[in-house]
Protein backbone atom coordinates (compact mmCIF):
# COMPACT_ATOMS: atom_id res chain seq x y z
CA UNK A 1 0.00 0.00 0.00
CA UNK A 2 1.21 3.68 -0.99
CA UNK A 3 1.76 5.76 2.27
CA UNK A 4 -0.73 8.33 2.66
CA UNK A 5 -0.42 12.20 3.89
CA UNK A 6 -3.38 13.49 5.58
CA UNK A 7 -3.35 17.42 4.08
CA UNK A 8 -5.05 20.26 5.12
CA UNK A 9 -5.55 23.67 3.35
CA UNK A 10 -3.75 26.23 5.21
CA UNK A 11 -6.47 28.21 6.47
CA UNK A 12 -7.37 25.85 9.10
CA UNK A 13 -5.72 26.90 11.94
CA UNK A 14 -4.50 23.62 12.80
CA UNK A 15 -1.04 22.18 13.43
CA UNK A 16 -1.49 18.72 14.35
CA UNK A 17 -3.94 15.58 14.15
CA UNK A 18 -4.99 16.21 17.45
CA UNK A 19 -5.75 19.63 17.22
CA UNK A 20 -7.41 18.74 13.67
CA UNK A 21 -9.47 16.33 15.80
CA UNK A 22 -10.64 18.89 18.59
CA UNK A 23 -11.82 21.50 16.01
CA UNK A 24 -13.79 18.58 14.02
CA UNK A 25 -15.16 17.65 18.03
CA UNK A 26 -16.23 21.18 18.38
CA UNK A 27 -18.08 21.52 14.81
CA UNK A 28 -19.91 18.73 14.02
CA UNK A 29 -20.14 18.37 10.41
CA UNK A 30 -18.78 21.79 9.20
CA UNK A 31 -15.56 20.68 7.89
CA UNK A 32 -14.50 18.89 4.89
CA UNK A 33 -12.25 15.80 3.40
CA UNK A 34 -12.05 15.11 0.02
CA UNK A 35 -12.02 11.50 -0.88
CA UNK A 36 -10.95 9.79 -4.68
CA UNK A 37 -14.66 8.67 -4.72
CA UNK A 38 -16.76 5.47 -3.44
CA UNK A 39 -14.61 2.86 -2.33
CA UNK A 40 -10.99 4.78 -2.81
CA UNK A 41 -8.72 4.04 0.14
CA UNK A 42 -8.92 7.92 0.68
CA UNK A 43 -12.54 7.42 1.43
CA UNK A 44 -11.74 4.17 3.68
CA UNK A 45 -9.49 6.26 5.71
CA UNK A 46 -11.70 9.47 5.99
CA UNK A 47 -14.55 6.73 7.14
CA UNK A 48 -12.43 4.80 9.46
CA UNK A 49 -10.77 8.18 11.25
CA UNK A 50 -14.60 9.38 11.50
CA UNK A 51 -15.72 5.93 13.04
CA UNK A 52 -12.62 5.82 15.52
CA UNK A 53 -12.43 9.24 16.58
CA UNK A 54 -16.32 9.97 17.03
CA UNK A 55 -15.70 13.10 14.58
CA UNK A 56 -18.83 14.16 11.78
CA UNK A 57 -16.94 15.48 9.15
CA UNK A 58 -18.56 15.86 5.26
CA UNK A 59 -17.13 13.52 2.62
CA UNK A 60 -16.40 15.17 -0.79
CA UNK A 61 -16.03 12.49 -3.36
CA UNK A 62 -14.00 13.65 -6.23
CA UNK A 63 -13.88 11.64 -9.67
CA UNK A 64 -10.69 10.25 -8.95
CA UNK A 65 -7.24 9.66 -7.86
CA UNK A 66 -5.80 13.22 -7.28
CA UNK A 67 -8.78 15.39 -8.83
CA UNK A 68 -9.75 16.66 -5.18
CA UNK A 69 -6.47 18.72 -5.28
CA UNK A 70 -7.86 22.12 -6.99
CA UNK A 71 -10.59 21.99 -4.47
CA UNK A 72 -8.12 21.20 -1.64
CA UNK A 73 -5.44 24.17 -2.79
CA UNK A 74 -8.57 26.35 -3.56
CA UNK A 75 -9.86 25.73 -0.33
CA UNK A 76 -13.35 23.94 -1.19
CA UNK A 77 -12.50 21.21 1.26
CA UNK A 78 -10.07 21.00 3.94
CA UNK A 79 -8.54 18.21 4.48
CA UNK A 80 -7.60 15.03 2.01
CA UNK A 81 -5.70 11.84 2.48
CA UNK A 82 -3.06 11.51 -0.71
CA UNK A 83 -0.32 10.24 -1.96
CA UNK A 84 3.23 12.30 -1.13
CA UNK A 85 4.18 12.46 -4.66
CA UNK A 86 1.47 14.29 -5.76
CA UNK A 87 1.72 17.19 -3.03
CA UNK A 88 4.92 17.68 -1.86
CA UNK A 89 5.63 20.18 -3.62
CA UNK A 90 2.62 22.24 -2.26
CA UNK A 91 3.62 21.37 1.23
CA UNK A 92 6.87 22.58 0.58
CA UNK A 93 5.30 26.45 -0.75
CA UNK A 94 3.00 26.31 2.00
CA UNK A 95 -0.07 26.25 0.14
CA UNK A 96 -0.95 22.74 1.84
CA UNK A 97 0.44 21.91 5.56
CA UNK A 98 1.01 17.85 6.33
CA UNK A 99 -0.27 17.03 9.62
CA UNK A 100 0.83 13.24 9.36
CA UNK A 101 2.03 10.07 6.98
CA UNK A 102 0.43 6.76 7.67
CA UNK A 103 2.77 4.27 6.12
CA UNK A 104 2.77 0.77 6.36
CA UNK A 105 6.31 0.05 5.47
CA UNK A 106 8.26 1.73 8.45
CA UNK A 107 10.84 -0.48 8.85
CA UNK A 108 13.79 1.76 9.12
CA UNK A 109 11.98 3.94 11.76
CA UNK A 110 11.27 0.87 13.65
CA UNK A 111 14.81 -0.12 13.46
CA UNK A 112 15.79 3.29 14.34
CA UNK A 113 14.10 3.22 18.35
CA UNK A 114 16.14 -0.49 18.49
CA UNK A 115 13.62 -2.47 18.17
CA UNK A 116 13.10 -5.44 15.07
CA UNK A 117 11.17 -6.16 12.60
CA UNK A 118 9.38 -10.36 12.77
CA UNK A 119 8.69 -12.02 9.96
CA UNK A 120 4.67 -13.73 10.51
CA UNK A 121 3.77 -16.90 10.49
CA UNK A 122 1.33 -18.18 7.73
CA UNK A 123 -0.81 -18.58 10.90
CA UNK A 124 -0.17 -15.44 12.29
CA UNK A 125 -0.60 -13.70 8.64
CA UNK A 126 -4.25 -15.26 7.97
CA UNK A 127 -5.21 -14.08 11.60
CA UNK A 128 -3.66 -10.40 10.27
CA UNK A 129 -5.70 -11.15 6.91
CA UNK A 130 -9.33 -12.00 8.65
CA UNK A 131 -8.39 -8.52 10.99
CA UNK A 132 -8.25 -6.40 8.21
CA UNK A 133 -10.86 -7.89 6.73
CA UNK A 134 -12.83 -7.70 9.60
CA UNK A 135 -12.06 -3.45 10.25
CA UNK A 136 -12.26 -2.71 6.97
CA UNK A 137 -15.78 -4.77 6.01
CA UNK A 138 -17.15 -2.68 9.46
CA UNK A 139 -15.91 0.85 7.93
CA UNK A 140 -17.81 0.23 4.72
CA UNK A 141 -20.86 -1.04 6.49
CA UNK A 142 -21.22 1.52 8.53
CA UNK A 143 -20.67 4.30 6.26
CA UNK A 144 -22.52 2.40 3.76
CA UNK A 145 -19.81 2.75 0.82
CA UNK A 146 -21.30 0.92 -2.26
CA UNK A 147 -19.69 -0.03 -5.40
CA UNK A 148 -20.14 1.80 -8.76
Amino acid sequence: MTPLVFVVNPSLPVSSVKEFLERTKARPGELTYASAGPGSISQLVGEWIKFDAGIKMLEVPSKGVNAELPDLLGGQVIAAFVVPQVVVASIKAGKLKALAVAAPHVKGQVENTGSSIAGDTPEEFAVFVRAESAKWGKVIRDAGIKPE
